[in-house]
């Protein structure tokens, strides 16, 4: 990462100039630290099974109602 400072020399501008240095200083203070994302893929894949199976078995409850509903447009038979 790279931080450019642009400061100026004119008296109007020192305020401005000192939070720039100020604020300079503090960044360069800044460290990060990298660390590398690890996951186990069998944990992984385990999860994807699961999360299939209970879709397909959502998918079977869901094809039973339809299946089981009176067809669109049917009139209810009253007693």
């Amino acid at each position: 990462t790279v931080m450019i400072a642009n400061i100026s020399s004119a008296e109007s501008s020192f305020e401005e100039t000192l939070n720039t240095l100020k604020y300079a200083n503090r960044a360069k203070n800044i460290k990060t630290h990298v660390q590398r994302n690890v996951l186990n893929v069998n944990y992984h894949i385990s999860e994807y099974v699961q999360l299939i199976n209970n879709l397909r078995s959502e998918i079977q409850v869901l094809k039973s109602q339809i299946s089981a509903a009176p067809p669109l447009g049917a009139r209810p038979q009253s007693s």
